[in-house]
């Protein structure tokens, strides 16, 4: 199928007795033509390089006719996923196309999850799609200088099942092909579908459609290799928008009607991505026989949450603002690479009282003849950028570790308009000496810094976001980031099958003393609940762990976080345990997060 359906799709159409929802006019309303640069030349130009597509933006991967089957064509749900290497802008733009498709057709869009098969928007190199659901993942592919609503729009309708508008059967008699003037090799993108591999639909010739190539497709010399009527010449292959015909055909394909009111619009889209003045649209097309200007576009705009956006920060740059006792700071995007025309600023607070470890675990950066004069990472000792200056970073080689002499650093980066690298990520911690050994918020499910559950005890520490289950025990966010979206703690769940006494145990990795020294271990605890048990640390020599704890803390401590701070004097390696006891009843939820191993003893 191109914007035409193969023949087995019209056999479907009769045995299931559909009646078209709509219909083909001979002389369609249109708003005035919007001419653009933004055209089917402009895939062309992008995609040159590339001689695997067909027609210039077609991934094949089965035989040309698969869309015959049914079973290749969408259902009413389509999942889809955004890599990350898009700015948040490029981001936008995709979504508000879907938003488009949505509402004038009967698609849904929804983010994948599990789904087998779905869309993924990557950055490939070029402008292109499958046609039709190929199955599993599918690549729609809009690359730099792709990003752009009519080139989403026309290879979204590729992936949705449609061709280009000059392949189809009676083509000849609108448009003359210029064959000595296509390029050479370029011929068969061509190519036209007889009448036994594609039937029309009824639809007319429609020299507008948003997937019909501009005159001089594929010329080896800049002369037309379409002709077509004089009228028609000047819009054909640049409309910015699909036509009336566009969206009727495909309404028709996935046998849908769409919800129109009495003025001929479409119900409004959801809303758009926040811009960079925290405002989101959302639109409604005329696209009802009553409209005088078929295809008019209303427009509402509405301020987004404040708690989501700040305005006149570039979203891909991340809150200006951070605080909590550990994160990470990166350049815009990574780790793709960052964006060009930079300029992000982020200072970082952490608890009165401590001071920052920046630890760098990435740095790519720019690098003009050993200068950082393009494009710099600014590190500043303080909360603005007019703090004093710990250093200038820039190339591949990584900083040392940053400490501050207070509880705040600001760090900003600048990208020029040319070369992009990988960009830099840094963890941050809140420490209280500049000698911490060993910094853990438990936030990756996976690998908590190290320490590993003890399976010789009857429960386990059990990973969360947010508030526990019961009511009037356990905390409702976590320590490190103080919300409850994106911060982890770990905590013993007290309800049923839990009894009194059992006990979860986490233990650390080993470390090594050095000399006969003194450390502090600390841990932030929640014990909040009338039936809470309690939490105790102890020593573990050669994986024995000690007969005594070193502190032990019993019963409610109240709905908050608490800092468990204990001294430590070895000469020999040793790990640590923190082992949480379940009280009398089920209101005695113990959470733990954030734990630090610092040289000296505890103050």
């Amino acid at each position: 199928m191109h914007k035409l359906l193969l023949v087995l799709c019209t056999g479907y159409f009769m045995q299931s007795g559909f009646s078209n929802p709509v219909g083909f006019l001979s002389e369609v309303p249109k708003k005035d033509p919007l001419i653009v640069a933004k055209s089917f030349e402009e895939i062309l130009a992008i995609n040159e390089e590339r001689g695997d597509l067909f027609e210039g933006d077609i991934v094949i991967s089965h035989q040309r006719n698969a869309i015959a089957d049914k079973t290749t064509r969408w259902g009413s749900t389509v999942p889809y996923l955004l890599t990350g290497e898009y700015s948040h802008q490029k981001k936008a733009t995709i979504i508000a196309a879907l938003n488009e498709l949505e509402i004038r057709t009967c698609f849904q869009f929804i983010e994948r999850t599990t789904e087998v098969d779905y869309l993924i928007f990557e950055v490939k190199n070029g402008c292109f799609s499958n046609v039709g659901r190929a199955g599993g993942r599918q690549t729609v592919s809009i690359g730099n200088g792709c990003e752009n609503h009519r080139t989403v729009i026309h290879e979204m309708l590729h992936a949705l099942g449609f061709w280009h508008e000059q392949s189809r059967t009676d083509r000849d008699d609108y448009v003359s092909i210029v064959w000595d003037v296509i390029s050479e090799g370029h011929e068969s993108n061509f190519n036209k579908y007889e009448s036994d591999q594609l039937d029309t639909q009824g639809a007319p010739y429609d020299y507008d459609s948003i997937m019909h190539y501009h005159d001089t497709a594929f010329s080896k010399n800049g002369s037309k290799t379409i002709i077509a009527p004089d009228d028609k010449t000047e819009t054909m292959g640049k409309i910015d928008a699909m036509s009336k015909i566009d969206v009727d055909e495909l309404n028709l394909l996935y046998q849908c009607e769409v919800d129109i009111d009495g003025s001929g619009y479409t119900q409004w889209s959801d809303w758009g991505l926040c811009d960079q003045n925290c405002n989101k649209v959302r639109q409604r097309f005329c696209d009802g026989d009553q409209c005088s200007m078929w295809g008019a576009i209303e427009t509402e705009t509405t301020t987004c949450d404040a708690s989501s956006c700040e305005a006149g920060v570039d979203p891909d740059c991340g809150l200006a603002t951070v605080t909590g006792n550990l994160g990470f700071a990166t350049s815009p995007l990574y780790p793709y690479p960052y964006k060009s025309n930079a300029d992000c600023t982020q200072t970082i607070h952490t608890p009165a009282g401590t001071r920052i470890r920046l630890e760098f675990q990435d740095m790519d950066i720019e690098d003009y003849n050993g200068e950082c004069h393009y494009d710099f990472l600014h590190v500043y000792d303080g909360p603005t950028d007019s703090s004093t200056k710990i250093g200038t970073y820039c190339g591949s080689s990584m900083p040392s570790t940053i400490y501050t002499s207070t509880n705040s650093v600001t760090i900003k980066f600048t990208s020029d308009y040319s070369v992009v690298r990988n960009g830099f990520y840094a963890n941050y911690y809140a420490v209280l000496y500049a000698d911490s050994l060993h910094v853990c918020a438990f936030e990756h499910d996976v690998d908590y810094c190290g320490w590993s559950t003890d399976g010789s005890v009857e429960l386990s520490f059990q990973p969360l976001q947010g508030a526990t289950a019961s009511l009037d025990t356990g905390p409702s966010s976590d320590h490190t980031f103080g919300d409850n979206q994106n911060g982890q703690y770990l905590y013993l769940e007290s309800s049923s099958p839990a009894m009194f006494g059992q006990r979860a145990r986490i233990i650390s990795p080993l470390f090594y003393a050095i000399g006969d020294t003194k450390y502090c271990f600390s841990i932030w605890y929640h014990m909040y609940g009338v039936n809470t048990g309690s939490l105790s640390v102890y020593e573990v020599y050669d994986d024995v762990i000690s007969s005594s704890s070193l502190i032990t803390i019993t019963g409610d401590k109240g709905n908050q976080w608490n800092r468990l701070a204990v001294s430590i004097s070895s000469s020999t390696p040793f790990k640590i345990a923190v082992e949480a006891t379940r009280g009398n009843g089920y209101r005695g939820d113990i959470g733990i997060d954030d734990a630090y191993l610092d040289l000296g003893e505890c103050t």
